[in-house]
Parts: structure tokens; C-alpha cells; sequence
């Protein structure tokens, strides 16, 4: 079975005016077949197009230029810089602007004899996957005026001004444009485009490869943290699991990732639950995070799938120093869709699903940052991995800093310049910064056994460090005494 991408259909967004004779559509894109329109007229405007040869292997989005051969004026072709379906304007009720990009062609307010364009951008931020709006009802919103031309009187003014204009550029790019005789705008071209004339032909098209890519271009970035946007039923997608490839054995650092795992009570156990999802990765570099939450809005409460309930603990453990741990920190929400008994916690907490429930006294808090390892009976187990996530951070920060603090002074140096001894005081130097005192926490409570051994070109360090390790519980025990009763 063979796939092919090729033009479906073309929107005419603006008809423009004065055609004498149907102008010629060229389509321009990425293809291994060119695709072929032609053009309609109706009262001089262009009324509609027909598909000769939808064409194939557009990946891309199409650009359709229509050309004219006569008049003043000329064409002006404008990319906005985001690309994809967000980008096409769309209008709600034929008038408000509420989504993408748009442009409006006026008359100049100090000079009425010349134009000016207005540069616009809807603000509707979109639904959620239960068709709440994230912000603002889309009736509610405004468009946001991002940038205004000079006023201008020829396409070539305007041609100037957006070649240099910071504010054009950082959203928009010039993508081709041409004039005709002297360039001149008129009173026509006025008449000719009232309203917005909406940004369109953005398209997506994704392919397994694309994420590949995009991973292989972060593998040497600074990022601690992930979020996935795949989640509850797809919390086990083949995307999901090349982050963790990734993480596991491309990335220069040590990263995690958070998934939002079952949104309610049916999904804690079972197939794509929340405890199935954990089992799947059992790693201790992903965390997956149970039940979907209640946030306030106005009238009330709305629910939230389980990626808003990871995004919010990744928020609140990423603030913290990486020695402090998730445990009862307090993330704000109004309450969970799925309230979890003490059993169904502590089975949790067992299978290594992260979790919130309602302190009395604290509020909805984080009742441990535990990770997915299934290996959880003990704290430190032997192969250097915990089911507690703040390890993780203190071994990820400290891995991160003495590596890239080393690289700069020792790399591409000597066995003079960059001695044994250099690295050896380096390393217990750094070690030393980051020893917790009373009166000033830190990474780690002791070191210990540096060793520093040539191997070739290479300076191989290892040392032994005790994390600053979390309390997670407290047991206190009373023992009644008897005052009545002496002991002899």
C-alpha cells in the first residue's frame, strides 16, 4: 500500500476585482507530482478553482499565487513565521477574528491619500479534549494587533518598510512580491479589500521520522523534564517510548519525563490504566501521574484530563531545589476526579503511580514524587537507582554540573595543564560546594573514595557520594507509663 499527499481543494479567500480574462493559478510545494489548477470568473473576480491534477508527495503546505498581467498595484505574498493549521485565520460570525493571523488593507490616518496595513492575530486559545476553553469562550475573545505599516503609497514603500521593521519580521516574512507599472495604490484597492484578509493554506502532516529528528536535534540541550502529550489510553504510544529511548541512550544529560496516566477511578488497574502504564515503563525516569482534576472557572468547576494533573506536579517538583523532595507539596487544584480511599493510595505508591490526595491541614498536596520503578522495596538499590525522584534530580544536577564545569576547564588541555591532581582537587572542590551545612542545605551529606585514572586520552573520575535523602514519613511511638509502679 502506497500513501500520496496531494492538493485537495482551494479556497478563494479574496476574489479581487477588474479581471479582464481568468488569471493563471500556479501552486507551489515540496511534491514529486506538480499539482494543476485553473480559474473561474464571475463579475471580473475570481468565484472558484478546479483541480486538473491534485498532484502527490505535498508534505508541505500548498502556495497559490494568482497573477495578473496589467493595472497598477501588484502582488505582495506573505508567510506568517508559525507554521500549521494554526496559523490560518479564521473568523467567527463572518466578522471577529479568533484564531491565526489576518492582515486589513485602510487609508492613512495622517495622510488620507496613502494606506497602511494592520498586522492581527486571534487570541481563542482552543478546547480542551472535554470542549472547555482553555482561557476565554471564543465569542468572548478580541484580536491582538501585533504590528502597523508606515502609511504608504506604492507596494515598493511597503516592500522597504517590512524588509526592516523588527516587529513584521519577528511574525511574518516577506515570501514573494512584484509590481505593475508604478506600483501605485488607489481607491480601488481599498474597495477591493475591506475586512481581513485571513492567513490560509497552512497544513500539517506528521510522520514517525519527524520525532526522530527532533529528538536527535535536543540531544545535547540543558532540559531536565519532558511532558508528554500523549496520555491516559495512549500513555504507552510508540512516541512516548522513543522519549524514553531517547532519554535512556542518546541525551547528554540525565532527563525525565511525566505522563498523564487514568483519568478516573475505572482507570487505575487494567488495560491502559494508570498502573498499567507505570508497569510498562518501569523506569526512574518516568513518572506517570493519576486521575484527572477539578481547576475553578466562572460559574464553577471543570475537569481536566490527566496530562493537567502532570503538567501541574512537573511544575511544582521542577521549582524545587532537586534535594527537596515532591512530598506533600501542595498543587492548587480544586479537587481530583478520581478521590483515591488510603488502600487505593498505598497501592499506588506500590506500583509506582505519583498521586495527589486532600490534606487536612495542607490542602491537595503531592503524597510522594515516586517515579515507575518497580523495584521500590528499598530506598538505594544496588544498580544506583531509587523510586524516589528527588535522587534522581540531585544525581541529574550533579552530573550535569560537574561535567560541564570540567569540559571547560580541563578539556582539550594537557597531561600539564590538565593533571591528575588539577582534576582531583577540581572534583573534591566541587564536591565540597555541595556538602549540606546547618544553616544551608545542599545536594549531598558526604563523599567519599575520589579516583582519577588515565585511560589513553581520557581522565576517568569516580567518587562516592550520600544524597541528601528526603523524609517521606515519621513514626512516632508512645509508651504509657505507670507512676504507681517503682522499680527496684
Amino acid at each position: 500500500m502506497s500513501l500520496s499527499f496531494g492538493v485537495g481543494s482551494i479556497v478563494v479567500t479574496s476574489g479581487g476585482s477588474a479581471y479582464g480574462s481568468a488569471p493563471s493559478v500556479l501552486i507551489l510545494g515540496a511534491s514529486s507530482v506538480q499539482a494543476t489548477a485553473t480559474a473561474s470568473l464571475t463579475s471580473n473576480a475570481v468565484s472558484s478553482t478546479t483541480i486538473t491534477n491534485a498532484g502527490s508527495g505535498y508534505t508541505v503546505a500548498p502556495q497559490i499565487i494568482f497573477s495578473v498581467t496589467s493595472g497598477n498595484g501588484g502582488v505582495i505574498k506573505i508567510k506568517t513565521r508559525t507554521e500549521g493549521l494554526t496559523a490560518n485565520g479564521t473568523l467567527l460570525g463572518g466578522t471577529l477574528l479568533t484564531r491565526g493571523y489576518a492582515a486589513k488593507l485602510l487609508a492613512g490616518t495622517k495622510d488620507t491619500s496613502k494606506y497602511k496595513f494592520e498586522f492581527w492575530t486571534g487570541t481563542f486559545k482552543g478546547l480542551d479534549a472535554n470542549g472547555e476553553p482553555y482561557e476565554l469562550v471564543e465569542a468572548n475573545t478580541q484580536p491582538a494587533l501585533l504590528c502597523s505599516s508606515v502609511e504608504f503609497a506604492t507596494v515598493s514603500d511597503f516592500i522597504d518598510w517590512a524588509k526592516q521593521d523588527y516587529y513584521f519580521n519577528l511574525y511574518f516574512k516577506l515570501d514573494s512580491y512584484s509590481k505593475y507599472g508604478t506600483g501605485a495604490l488607489d481607491a480601488n484597492d481599498l474597495s477591493g479589500n475591506t475586512g481581513y484578509a485571513l492567513a490560509a493554506g497552512g497544513s500539517e502532516y506528521y510522520a514517525s521520522s519527524y520525532m526522530d529528528a527532533a529528538l536527535d536535534s535536543i540531544t545535547e540541550e540543558n532540559n531536565t523534564y519532558f511532558l508528554c502529550d500523549q496520555w491516559g489510553d495512549n500513555g504507552q504510544s510508540v512516541n512516548n517510548t522513543k522519549i524514553l529511548s531517547f532519554i535512556n541512550n542518546d541525551s547528554n544529560f540525565k532527563k525525565f519525563m511525566f505522563v498523564g496516566g487514568g483519568y478516573n477511578d475505572q482507570k487505575l488497574l487494567g488495560t491502559n490504566s494508570s498502573t498499567a502504564i507505570a508497569q510498562y515503563y518501569n523506569s526512574d525516569r518516568v513518572l506517570v501521574v493519576h486521575s484527572g482534576i477539578y481547576i475553578p472557572v466562572v460559574g464553577g468547576f471543570a475537569a481536566k484530563d490527566s496530562i493537567y494533573h502532570a503538567a501541574l506536579c512537573l511544575g511544582r517538583i521542577a521549582g524545587l531545589d532537586a534535594q527537596v523532595p515532591g512530598t506533600y507539596k501542595d498543587i492548587r487544584i480544586s479537587g481530583l476526579v478520581h478521590v483515591a480511599s488510603k488502600k487505593q493510595r498505598e497501592q499506588m505508591t506500590d506500583n509506582g503511580v505519583m498521586h495527589t490526595f486532600q490534606d487536612p491541614q495542607l490542602g491537595w498536596v503531592i503524597e510522594q514524587s515516586i517515579n515507575t520503578l518497580q523495584k521500590n522495596s528499598v530506598l538505594y538499590n544496588a544498580d544506583g537507582t531509587s523510586y524516589e525522584h528527588s535522587i534522581g534530580k540531585i544525581t541529574a544536577q550533579m552530573q550535569r554540573e560537574i561535567t560541564q564545569n570540567a569540559k571547560v576547564l580541563f578539556v582539550g588541555g594537557n597531561l600539564n595543564t590538565a593533571s591528575a591532581t588539577d582534576v582531583y582537587t577540581f572534583t573534591k572542590g566541587y564536591l565540597e560546594s555541595k556538602l549540606a551545612k546547618p544553616n544551608a542545605d545542599n545536594l549531598i551529606v558526604d563523599y567519599q573514595d575520589i579516583t582519577v585514572v588515565l585511560n589513553q586520552d581520557s581522565w576517568v573520575v569516580s567518587f562516592g557520594f550520600y544524597p541528601n535523602s528526603p523524609i517521606n514519613k515519621l513514626f512516632f511511638t508512645g509508651i504509657i507509663l505507670d507512676k504507681s509502679i517503682s522499680i527496684q
